[in-house]
């Protein structure tokens, strides 16, 4: 069968489930190797930082370590994807409890995400 309907079985992956706290864990020594780097380096490790804490689904310290790594270099990168998808989440959520403040500030910042990465397309041209 061509179309045949997937069970739910045959959609999960053999993947190992991966752990909150380990996550956390990396982050942070992460977090104490920071200051001995510099350059590409920095914004590599910063990158890091803020994919464990949004795997983690510490949303609000992963973006401010992918906001961190942003301003300090403009690219789009791993870091700026899930940095857009987790200012989409909160909009999400922002939305769900109607809270027009917030949707309207992750708006905002989801429209400054595009403009960056325009600015990133030009300059590489």
């Amino acid at each position: 069968m061509f179309f045949k309907k997937k069970t739910v079985s045959e959609t999960k992956t053999d993947e190992p489930a991966v752990n909150h706290d380990e996550l956390v864990e990396k982050a942070q020594q992460l977090i104490e190797e920071l200051a001995s780097k510099s350059g590409e380096a920095r914004i590599t490790c910063l990158d890091q930082i803020g994919l464990c804490f949004s795997d983690a689904k510490e949303y609000d310290q992963a973006i401010s370590y992918l906001e961190t790594s942003l301003n300090e270099k403009k690219a789009v990168s791993d870091g700026y994807r899930t940095l857009l998808k987790l200012y989409n989440i909160k909009r999400k959520e922002a939305a769900v409890m109607k809270d027009d403040e917030k949707l309207q500030y992750y708006l905002t910042k989801i429209d400054d995400m595009m403009r960056i990465s325009k600015e990133v397309m030009r300059s590489n041209l």
